[in-house]
């Protein structure tokens, strides 16, 4: 290899490599910590598929700028200075230029046009200093085709990609707004408004749900900024951690409620014998209603007075369990969240099918202990927790069909997959056969499965 194909290579890697890394390291520690990068790119692939589309075009415009008599004798080291400070410059500007852009909500199209110029601005020089003068390209013959194939590079892929992380990232956003994580996902809305995304979420557009966001979340803010009380009560612990969960605090929120961790729990059992009378009556004050949710206690169809507060003060107890349970969900701590969740399923299990409230607590229990070994990468615990939804939850059975159908194909075992995902169809058609028909075609033509299942 030359010494100029060395550094032609060398100049192409310092392109992409240097801006790329100047503007995602300095961007704000949040849009950081949510996996995104610098304005108006949204996220590092997006940032890294511009710069590299962008090199073809900026080998092209060097290369004819190299040969124009008042810039061919400019040295390497300035152009690579001019890289560095306008990469500087970026680091300042394109903030403002993503905010501007969020606002103006102006669509996917000239989104991508604006980030198809900034990228080619950002490797424009240090293409220059890969040059030589003269160049050692050699002038194309078809320039314009050239140029506009060239161009054509730094869009359309660029373009397609983008169409892909604002799908994948659409499905986040709602997933964060189902969590309740309403600062981390006003992030990823930003991040959408800037791509120019026009799909909805939660029905409405990013941009509007964003500025929502954006008039909720100070006063949260402010919120959350006032001490709790010196011996905080159950309902005091609940409702901070929830605030600030929505803050996206979740280390905060995990340490308000841990201290419940370490009293003692009231079993149902223990209620039962608290509340005095003959076993049925104990049964119906105690299962009676449903599990609190963050906006508010539903009315319990039990008797008042001291019966009654002991079914709340049981209720709250294990919704406080579960939601520090999700939190360490969130948080990847895997094995902390099931060391709560287990003694819950033992808890309220055996009820199961004889009252709201039990079902109400192991659903999201059980959802939680599927997610976590799956993100764990457990498969025999993912199988066991949903076999245990679909023995105990009959009427989620469809759904606990689908996971299982969903669990077995992705450990490669088609037979079983396609007997649990035929199962959802039948019990839930409505919701599952048209999902369902696409991936059982699947399995029955690219994979050992065909061999092993016939159609019904």
């Amino acid at each position: 290899m030359s010494q100029s194909h060395l550094r032609f290579i060398l100049g192409g890697v310092a392109a992409v490599a240097i801006p790329g890394a100047m503007l995602h390291f300095t961007t704000s520690d949040d849009r950081l910590a949510a996996g995104m990068s610098a304005a108006p790119f949204g996220w590092p692939r997006v940032l890294a598929a511009h710069l590299v589309a962008s090199l073809p075009l900026g080998v092209l415009v060097a290369a004819s700028l190299r040969r124009v008599p008042e810039l061919a004798g400019v040295a390497r080291w300035v152009w690579i200075v001019i890289g560095v400070a306008i990469a500087v410059v970026a680091t300042v500007v394109f903030p403002g230029v993503g905010e501007g852009l969020a606002e103006a909500d102006v669509g996917p199209i000239a989104a991508l046009l604006l980030r198809a110029a900034l990228g080619f601005g950002l490797v424009l020089p240090w293409c220059m200093a890969a040059l030589g003068s003269p160049p050692e390209l050699d002038p194309p013959t078809r320039p314009g085709l050239t140029f506009g194939l060239a161009t054509t590079a730094a869009l359309i892929p660029c373009g397609l990609f983008a169409v892909l992380v604002i799908e994948a990232q659409t499905k986040h956003a709602a997933e964060l707004l189902g969590r309740d994580r309403l600062a981390r996902a006003e992030l990823v809305l930003m991040g959408l408004s800037e791509l120019g995304s026009n799909l909805p979420v939660a029905e409405r557009s990013p941009s509007q749900l964003r500025s929502e966001l954006g008039r909720v979340l100070p006063r949260m803010r402010q919120t959350a900024a006032q001490p709790l009380p010196a011996h905080p009560t159950l309902g005091e612990r609940i409702a901070r951690s929830e605030l600030l969960v929505r803050l996206d605090r979740l280390a905060e929120a995990a340490e308000v409620l841990e201290p419940i961790l370490e009293s003692k729990r009231d079993t149902v059992l223990d209620l039962l014998r608290e509340v005095g009378g003959n076993p049925p009556q104990r049964t119906a004050v105690i299962l009676a209603g449903t599990v609190p949710t963050v906006v508010g206690r539903p009315p319990l169809s039990a008797p008042t007075g001291i019966a009654t507060a002991m079914v709340f003060r049981c209720i709250d107890q294990y919704h406080a369990r579960l939601y520090l349970a999700s939190i360490y969900r969130d948080q990847m701590r895997w094995a902390e969240s099931d060391a709560i969740l287990e003694p819950v399923l033992g808890d309220w299990l055996p009820e199961v099918g004889c009252n709201r409230t039990a079902e109400a607590i192991c659903q999201p229990a059980l959802d939680i202990l599927v997610y976590n070994a799956k993100a764990d990468h457990r498969p025999a615990d993912t199988l066991r927790w949903l076999e245990v939804g679909l023995a105990r939850l009959p009427d989620r059975a469809a759904y606990y069909q689908y996971q299982l159908g969903m669990q077995y194909q992705s450990m490669g075992r088609p037979n079983i997959a396609m007997r649990h995902l035929e199962s959802a169809v039948a019990l839930d058609p409505e919701r599952y056969g048209a999902q369902v028909k696409e991936q059982l075609q699947q399995l029955r033509t690219h994979t050992p499965g065909c061999l092993l299942h016939s159609k019904p």
